[in-house]
Parts: structure tokens; sequence; C-alpha cells
């Protein structure tokens, strides 16, 4: 009986004292938890603010702090020009051409009006050629603009659409007439110089009258027509012609 006595009387103080070396093996188990979960405690308290009492209140003062906006941060891709070329880049695939990736940006530093159109037969790779460049030089645009311009419907509707959400989305792109949404986004370009327009497809005698009515209004960037007609302004347009390709 006194034997009985004596152990009890051992495991109560073990129990009192867990960090003594006579504590239960389910105690000394524990220490690891134990320790993580007062590492755990001190950083939460390394926290500003008030202490938190439950989940719910952690999260509560977690979505009213800075926290929220480092993580929204943190998870916000790198801003963009605005854009919306057709096509991604060929990258690599477009090596062994470089030579020809250069012409646009010699005839257009050469072009007073920041004009220059490529000119061939259809399948010649005008348009990649001239979409390559834009890739090419996107640092060096405040934007780059692709508008169809095979026809005055297509051209209107194309630079009303570039006032849209998905690349300018200026106020007017509301607007119920293509005439404000165009005038909003030529503003837009005269504010915001040194952009690329791409106008493809220019291929018959009223797309380069559309065309050639549009070129004043453009200021402050590089205009690349593709075009098979061949009928351009010369005081307006300086012509870089690719070779077809193989």
């Amino acid at each position: 009986m006194l034997l009985r006595i004596r152990l009890t009387a051992r495991l109560r103080r073990g129990l009192k004292h867990p960090r003594t070396s006579r504590r239960p093996l389910r105690y000394r188990a524990l220490n690891p938890i134990r320790r993580r979960a007062n590492q755990l405690t001190r950083t939460i308290n390394l926290y500003p603010g008030p202490p938190f009492t439950s989940a719910d209140d952690l999260a509560k003062q977690v979505l009213a702090s800075a926290v929220l906006d480092a993580l929204i941060a943190a998870g916000t891709p790198p801003k963009t020009n605005p854009r919306n070329l057709p096509l991604l880049s060929l990258g690599s695939l477009f090596a062994g051409r470089e030579g020809r990736a250069r012409r646009p940006r010699t005839a257009l530093l050469a072009a007073k009006a920041g004009a220059v159109a490529l000119h061939g037969l259809g399948g010649v790779g005008k348009t990649r050629l001239a979409i390559e460049y834009g890739w090419a030089r996107e640092a060096h645009y405040s934007a780059l603009v692709f508008v169809s311009a095979s026809d005055a419907a297509s051209l209107n509707a194309g630079l009303a659409a570039f006032a849209g959400p998905e690349s300018l989305d200026l106020p007017e792109k509301e607007a119920r007439d293509d005439a404000t949404k165009i005038t909003a986004v030529l503003h837009w370009l005269e504010a915001n110089p040194t952009w690329l327009m791409i106008l493809d497809n220019v291929d018959d005698g009223a797309a380069v009258g559309a065309v050639s009515q549009l070129l004043p209004r453009l200021k402050g960037g590089h205009v690349i027509v593709t075009a098979r007609a061949a009928n351009f302004p010369s005081a307006r347009l300086r012509t870089a012609l690719p070779r077809p390709s193989r």
C-alpha cells in the first residue's frame, strides 16, 4: 500500500512538472508540437494589431489589414501596354529572318510621316513580318494596335474596338456610335506617343482611300500598312518590300 502511494505521488509530480526527466513518455512526445505552437504564437504576436480570439476573428483582421494588399500585389501580373496583335511571336522559329524583321524599322526611321507599306503578293508573309516586328520592339512602344483595313467598315470597326475593355478600356467604350470611340482612341494615341499601328489587308483602291484619310489623323507613332495594293500616295508612305517566304 505504501509503495502504491509513493508511485502515485511520483506520477503526480511528473504531471505538475512536465519539463523534468521523470515526466511520462506521452508528455515528452508532445514537446515538438508545443515548441512549434510556441513559435507560431510568438510570430503571430509580432503582427501589429489587437489579438484575435478565434479563427473567424483572425480572418477578419487579415482581410482588414495590409496583409491582403500584399497578397494581392504578389499575385498581380506585371502591367503590360495595350495590345491586340492577333498572333503570338514565332520566337526562335523566326530565326534566320532577322534581316527581314529589321527592314520595317529602317523604313520607319526614314519615313517622315512615320508610316510604311509592306506590299506584295498574297502569302509572301507581310502580316507575319509586321507582327514579328511589333513583338520584337514591344518594349519601345506604348501600344501595339492591329486593325483589319480591308475596307472602310472594317477599319472603323477595328479602331472603335480598341477602345474596349480588353485594350484601352476607355470610358467612351460604352458609346453607341463608332465615331465617338474612334475619336477617343485617336486622342489616347496622341496623348501616348511612340505606339505602333498595323493596318492589315489594304488590298484595293477603296481600302487605300480609307487608309489615306486616316493617316493624317494618326500622330505620334508608327504605322505599318500590309497591302497587295501599291498605289499609295508617295508623300505619306515609304515602301518596304518583303521577299517571298521560302
